[in-house]
């Protein structure tokens, strides 16, 4: 999958849709999440890309992932610029999914807590 440099954020969050919803996609996802989280939301000093992709694509995924897109959500969540409030809400929404689910989610947890200090 490769995403232009000039596509505009609609284009850019499919992409990451289209990573998250795949799981012959997510392990590459995983593992080139700092990329795709850049290639989706840029610099975004302001956050608000970020907040938007949260929204828009993170959330909607972890309502209904399996454990590696997942793990590929909380990696590419790892990278974007969130304000205390969102960190809290996508912390919650892990565990609530990982209540949901028998099989574990430490995966797609430690991939998003390591970027994230205390």
């Amino acid at each position: 999958m490769r995403l232009r440099s000039g596509a505009r954020w609609p284009a850019r969050f499919h992409a990451v849709r289209i990573a998250l919803s795949k799981p012959s996609i997510a392990p590459k996802a995983v593992e080139k999440a700092d990329l795709l989280a850049h290639a989706a939301v840029g610099l975004d000093p302001t956050g608000e890309l970020s907040r938007q992709l949260l929204q828009e694509t993170i959330f909607p995924v972890l309502e209904q992932c399996e454990s590696i897109t997942c793990a590929a959500s909380g990696a590419i969540a790892g990278h974007l610029r969130l304000a205390r409030a969102e960190v809290g809400a996508l912390a919650r929404a892990l565990v609530e999914r990982m209540k949901a689910k028998q099989y574990s989610f430490a995966l797609s947890f430690r991939a998003w807590a390591r970027r994230w200090p205390g």
